[in-house]
């Protein structure tokens, strides 16, 4: 792991996926996030797009509604999408002390990175690859308006990502921590035909509900051809 270097990583989407202006952008989070479809108790991580908020917003303030209706406490989250604009080989995590968004700093949890024992999969820093990246940053807004204190764990993925050993690191961080949380950012698919997209998204996240993990890997592996486009 490289060292901790004492910088921000500014905005590389503001303005162009979501507000740039600090009041607007805390007015649009707030309305997409209390679009509530129900009410889910026991919530330990959910899947939100990375789109811009224009095309996107209303699906994630869905999903992070749940998060609004947690206990408000200090919370680390592990928030992960792929790489589009550079390849990292693996995992690539960021080795800024926090990423800016309009509303705000969000703080890296560089101590769940550093963690003995929580890391065996191929995981190094690059943070050039998380400059211009957007799937994470999307996300940064819809934390800091509906769980307000929180740090976090930025996650970049490619198709080298060994993703049941990641799974596994995870599954034991979170078994130390259980108040942690995981956003995983996806678009799910996209470039199909609108009913395959519709058919293939939505065999996915029923194998995602009910535990299919067979079932998952393939809706998986069609989904991050898509997303990570």
């Amino acid at each position: 792991m490289n060292t901790i270097v004492s910088t921000v990583r500014a905005p590389a989407v503001a303005g162009r996926f979501y507000p740039a202006d600090a009041v607007q952008l805390e007015r649009v989070v707030r309305n997409y996030a209390g679009r509530r479809v129900t009410t889910l108790k026991g919530v330990c991580g959910l899947i939100a797009p990375h789109a811009g908020y224009a095309c996107s917003g209303g699906v994630a303030g869905n999903a992070y509604a749940a998060l609004a209706a947690l206990e408000r406490r200090a919370r680390v989250v592990y928030v992960m999408g792929p790489a589009h604009w550079k390849a990292v080989h693996g995992v690539a995590f960021s080795g800024a002390q926090a990423f800016a968004t309009p509303l705000g700093e969000a703080p890296i949890a560089h101590e769940r990175i550093a963690e003995p024992g929580a890391l065996t999969a191929k995981y190094g820093v690059d943070d050039a690859a998380h400059a211009p990246e957007h799937c994470l940053e999307v996300q940064l807004p819809f934390l800091q308006v509906t769980l307000g204190e929180f740090s976090f764990v930025p996650m970049l993925f490619d198709d080298e990502a060994d993703l049941e050993a990641v799974g596994d690191d995870l599954a034991q961080l979170l078994e130390r921590h259980p108040e942690d949380l995981v956003v995983v950012s996806s678009d799910l698919s996209h470039y199909h035909a609108y009913q395959d997209a519709v058919n293939t998204d939505a065999s996915f996240l029923k194998a995602l509900a009910t535990g299919d993990e067979s079932r998952v890997n393939v809706g998986r592996r069609a989904v991050w051809r898509q997303s990570s486009a």
